[in-house]
């Protein structure tokens, strides 16, 4: 339809980190009058963000276009970063444009105010600010702080919007990603480190799975019955698509559904963009070499079927973050000491079950006076007592026994039931 001359040409092509940049997304008005594309071009020495508006031009509706304008004044003093560069766009129902900009490899940045980068912004659709934007400036409405909607963020490509308004943004870290219900004028406290990233969240991604767009299936949808009230977060680092339930003001609703697995496990496939079409969910996706290079992909579509989409199974990090435990109980350094630290349990439980009081224990709760869960725990505690199996088996059957009964080796214990299903045991 039309070239973008200056859009930024990397030197070399993924899956090298250098190819991590270029053209991101497209979006358009309600209307279909107006499309928005962003993206990164070549200043001088630097790469800048960008955001380029489009008309259609004639009488046939985008067979031609028109290139209107190209905004890069309030991106010009920070070079946009690998794959840390301006991310997805949406154009609510109430005409104002949302971009997520990546913090360009500058955490500390991300939580000025005066600078694009790190940040969720809303325009006017002439790329003026909204009035009632936190850091509005009437004597500047095309400034970066005028433009602000919510700050502090590492790379928030995927956003989404309710249709009440309510704003979801999806955030990729090192290793550690999050999604967050959205408050204006908010700071999200990203410091470059992976905990940062686990503060104030919907949802904490504990193995990254690399957020790069998303959409909201309102709660009356009559297409998607399955997913209403549901977010579909396109993963790029699982090439799949991920349904999670969440509602305003009440966070997330339930567990994660995989409605797509990767489609070729034996290329490396990255899901980069997801939107609603009029007969299923559009997908598309890169597809490379793992040695260099690219390889031909096609637009995906996904259409729900009457088959029951899975439940996706948390790892135990992620599940350590979703049952609460850090409230309790230190991991890697960081958490609450109310509860036994979990840093070198393993190591503690090798010498714990060959002291003889502990098994003397065990051993009176055996002969001890029923209780709930008896049943269940004492052949379990019989087999620690007479030491079957190696080490290794009998820590793994301490570890088992303790999540499915917390009162295991002490009736007194103050650790809920987790309610773990067998999958969740084992991670």
């Amino acid at each position: 339809i039309e070239y973008d001359e200056n859009i930024h040409k990397p030197a070399r092509e993924l899956p090298h980190f250098d190819g991590e940049t270029g053209q991101t997304g497209l979006c358009m008005t309600p209307d279909g009058k107006t499309l928005f594309s962003t993206g990164v071009q070549t200043s001088g020495w630097a790469r800048i963000n960008k955001i380029t508006k489009w008309e259609s031009v004639g009488e046939r509706p985008w067979k031609k276009i028109r290139r209107v304008e190209v905004l890069t004044k309030p991106f010009e003093n920070d070079p946009a970063g690998n794959a840390h560069q301006i991310g997805h766009c949406f154009v609510g129902k109430d005409h104002k444009l949302w971009v997520g900009v990546g913090d360009g490899h500058q955490p500390a940045a991300s939580h000025d105010p005066k600078r694009a980068i790190g940040k969720l912004l809303r325009m006017n659709l002439d790329f003026s600010g909204v009035k009632d934007n936190p850091f509005y400036d009437p004597a500047a409405p095309r400034s970066p702080e005028s433009l602000v909607y919510a700050l502090g963020f590492r790379n928030p490509f995927a956003i989404a919007q309710t249709p009440g308004g309510t704003i979801y943004l999806a955030d990729n870290g090192p290793s550690v990603d999050r999604l967050i219900e959205v408050e204006k004028g908010r700071n999200y406290p990203w410091n470059n480190t992976d905990e940062s990233m686990t503060y104030n969240n919907l949802k904490t991604f504990r193995q990254a799975i690399g957020p790069a767009d998303m959409i909201y299936i309102p709660e009356d949808d009559t297409e998607y019955p399955k997913y209403r009230g549901n977010l579909i977060i396109a993963a790029s680092h699982m090439a799949s698509l991920i349904a999670i339930p969440v509602r305003p003001g009440m966070g997330v609703l339930g567990n994660n559904r995989v409605l797509v697995e990767p489609t070729n496990k034996e290329k490396r496939q990255d899901f980069t963009a997801l939107e609603r079409g009029p007969d299923g969910l559009y997908i598309s996706h890169i597809r490379m070499n793992t040695n260099g290079g690219l390889l031909p992909s096609s637009m995906l579509k996904f259409v729900p079927s009457e088959n029951a989409s899975t439940v996706a199974q948390s790892t135990g990090d992620q599940l350590f973050e979703e049952k609460g435990c850090r409230g309790c109980h230190v991991l890697a350094g960081s958490g609450s000491s109310q509860g036994p630290a979990l840093d070198g349990l393993v190591g503690r439980l090798y010498e714990r079950l060959s002291d003889e009081v502990y098994l003397d224990k065990l051993q009176a709760l055996v002969d001890g006076p029923d209780h709930p869960g008896k049943a269940d725990m004492d052949p379990k505690r019989l087999a620690l007592i007479n030491r079957e199996g190696s080490v290794e088996e009998r820590v793994q059957l301490w570890i088992d026994a303790q999540l499915r009964h917390p009162t295991f080796d002490n009736l007194e214990s103050p650790m809920p039931n987790l309610h773990l299903d067998e999958p969740a045991i084992k991670e």
